[in-house]
């Protein structure tokens, strides 16, 4: 007697045969599993799920091979392996219907693009080496030979990161007992992947210059003066934020939201007349370049003007594979070697931060490197010869301690502080900057460092 039959998106199944049996049981299995990974929220929420979303799209992804797999390595009914085929390309097609978004609260593209760039490759390889398997004498010895050598290489190759690693930026990093360092072992197995891997799909990563080219300058009076290839110049007047009460604050999401929400845009039609609050302007590499050469070539060098501040704030480190960071490398490169031909080094604090470590990506997802990386952000720090010399001894000893101390942003605002002043500066910033020793042993409770980005625990 035959089995009844089951409906599944208008394909008729008939539930005859163990491979159907199983075909339904790993659909149920990818289908849930990828449905708990929809999962959505604010930072924190994707911040503290990211690994269980990672868990829950490699499930999905290892529940559809082993559909492939049964697909074409079993024997099957032609309208069977059809059917089977028509309700896996529906559900994927449904899926990605049903939550395509890019935001933190619906992030089925990258979900489906992620299981998609695993499940591919994945396939691939499998296919290739059962094509091996079947076709060349003694396969499987010559595959274990081949996994041998490998696995040896690899070790060799991460026992060389695992030490890199613990050095820190230019060998600076000491082990101090008592002092914050990171918790857990630190295997870090993706940088194993040859390079290019993880962004393979996007292609080439080397941009040309752009041939874009724009002039500014303020003058005296606060006007602003543009000149650009564009035909359209726009200008973003952001608020002053100074004076928001606390709870304008309280979140970063809500704070970056209500920033943009009250930011004005204005279309440039020719000399511009900007209120005198206004303190820096932002542009990209190619643009600061001009930007410093019109400042400087007015600026008196013997005068007790205030400092100016410059500031470029850089994007592709923002994604998950650490790949389309070193597209910088270059172009960082020059405009530093600018700065010290320039003599501008002589008298300029120069500072290189991230706001964050690597928070997406495989490493993140799924290694504990990955963590360290996320809650142990990027921090240099270049000063002029004369100004360490007019910091005395004590600064620098308090710059040298700092390098192995737990140390937040505040520290870092206090330091701009203390330079924006300079030389009359306010001996209570000073004290709370990074030319000051910060507290010895300090945890992340001394320092109001929520659990969720403490790297010292």
């Amino acid at each position: 007697a035959r089995d009844p039959i089951f409906v599944g998106l208008g394909v008729p199944l008939r539930l005859k045969s163990t491979a159907t049996l199983a075909f339904f049981a790993l659909t149920c299995s990818w289908v849930s599993a990828y449905m708990l990974s929809l999962q959505g929220g604010d930072l924190l929420f994707i911040n503290e799920n990211l690994g269980i979303m990672g868990v829950e799209i490699l499930i999905s992804v290892l529940s559809l091979t082993a559909i492939t797999m049964m697909l074409y390595m079993h024997r099957l009914h032609k309208k069977t392996r059809r059917n089977m085929l028509l309700v896996t390309a529906a559900l994927l097609t449904f899926m990605y219907i049903y939550d395509h978004g890019e935001r933190f609260e619906k992030h089925g593209f990258y979900n489906l693009l992620v299981l998609m760039l695993i499940y591919v490759p994945l396939n691939m390889a499998i296919s290739l080496l059962y094509v091996l398997f079947i076709t060349i004498p003694n396969f499987a010895v010559i595959f274990l030979v081949a996994i041998a050598i490998v696995l040896c290489s690899a070790t060799i190759m991460l026992r060389h990161y695992m030490d890199i690693f613990g050095k820190g930026t230019f060998d600076r990093m000491r082990n101090i007992s008592g002092e914050c360092a990171w918790q857990g072992n630190n295997y870090p197995l993706v940088d194993l992947l040859p390079s290019g891997t993880q962004n393979f799909w996007a292609g080439g990563m080397h941009c040309k210059p752009e041939a874009a080219f724009i002039w500014a300058s303020f003058d005296n009076a606060g006007i602003l003066y543009v000149n650009c290839t564009s035909s359209s110049i726009f200008v973003d007047v952001l608020p002053e934020t100074r004076h928001w009460p606390l709870e304008d604050k309280s979140k970063w999401q809500v704070f970056n939201h209500r920033v943009l929400d009250r930011m004005v845009r204005k279309r440039y039609t020719g000399p511009m007349q900007m209120d005198s609050q206004i303190q820096s302007v932002v542009y990209g590499f190619d643009y600061i370049d001009q930007l410093r050469e019109e400042l400087r070539s007015g600026l008196d060098m013997n005068s007790t003007d205030r400092p100016y501040m410059l500031m470029l704030n850089l994007m592709e480190g923002h994604e998950g594979t650490g790949e389309v960071l070193r597209t910088l490398d270059s172009r960082l490169s020059a405009f530093l070697a600018d700065m010290r031909d320039s003599g501008e080094l002589e008298d300029t604090a120069l500072f290189l931060l991230s706001d964050h470590g690597l928070h997406m990506g495989l490493n993140f997802a799924f290694l504990n490197s990955g963590q360290i990386e996320h809650k142990n952000p990027f921090f240099a720090m270049v000063l002029p010869q004369w100004l360490r010399t007019e910091l005395g001894h004590m600064a620098e000893q308090g710059l040298l301690a700092n390098e192995q101390r737990l140390t937040t942003p505040l520290e870092t605002h206090y330091t701009l502080k203390t330079l924006a002043d300079w030389p009359v500066y306010d001996p209570g910033d000073f004290e709370k900057s990074l030319f000051a020793p910060v507290k010895a042993g300090r945890t992340c409770a001394d320092a109001n460092i929520g659990a969720n980005f403490c790297m010292c625990k």
